[in-house]
């Protein structure tokens, strides 16, 4: 019996854990999730009327959650006086405080447009997998509609569409690979 093999089976017999690495082997150490290929999401939203007291002035949010629906980040949203209205945004980023990037309530419907540049909330790089683009529009008081659009991040172009709702005549995204 080598010399080696006699220290090793010594130091597990007293309990002692010990890692070693042969040439080849392979690794046991775990660097975490791949992070996303580089690229960047787009989502482009039409809101329509819903009835809203407010309507035609509206207030949208666009945010990102992961496979689990935990929050990523926040892509837009389009509310000052009436932010709180936002209930569902606000319920899954924990404030009502936008951390991204923030405009004018919309005194009118139209085409609203953001950029994912596959960060979260801290700025680190997110891993490869499901995301759901989601998006709520409110003119009346809490009263909101809301959608999730499922995006795949990985090496391949990937791209999705919502038919009309209540809120929304349209919605789209893409995810571009660079």
């Amino acid at each position: 019996m080598n010399a080696f093999r006699i220290v090793l089976i010594l130091l597990f017999s007293l309990g002692i854990l010990v890692a070693c690495s042969l040439p080849g082997a392979p690794s046991l150490a775990s660097s975490g999730p791949e992070p996303a290929s580089p690229g960047t999401v787009r989502i482009t939203v039409k809101t329509k009327l819903d009835n809203g007291y407010y309507a035609p002035h509206n207030v949208l949010s666009l945010w990102v959650e992961d496979s689990s629906g935990k929050f990523v980040r926040t892509l837009g949203v389009w509310a000052y006086d009436r932010i709180y209205h936002l209930t569902t945004w606000i319920a899954s980023q924990g404030s009502d405080t936008p951390d991204g990037v923030s405009a004018a309530t919309m005194e009118t419907y139209g085409t609203r447009s953001a950029t994912w540049n596959l960060k979260d909330k801290s700025g680190a790089a997110v891993p490869n997998g499901t995301y759901f683009l989601r998006g709520e529009m409110a003119d009346s008081n809490s009263q909101s509609e809301t959608f999730s659009l499922p995006i795949h991040l990985a090496t391949a172009a990937d791209s999705g569409t919502l038919t009309a709702r209540p809120g929304f005549a349209s919605v789209s995204a893409s995810f571009t690979p660079k």
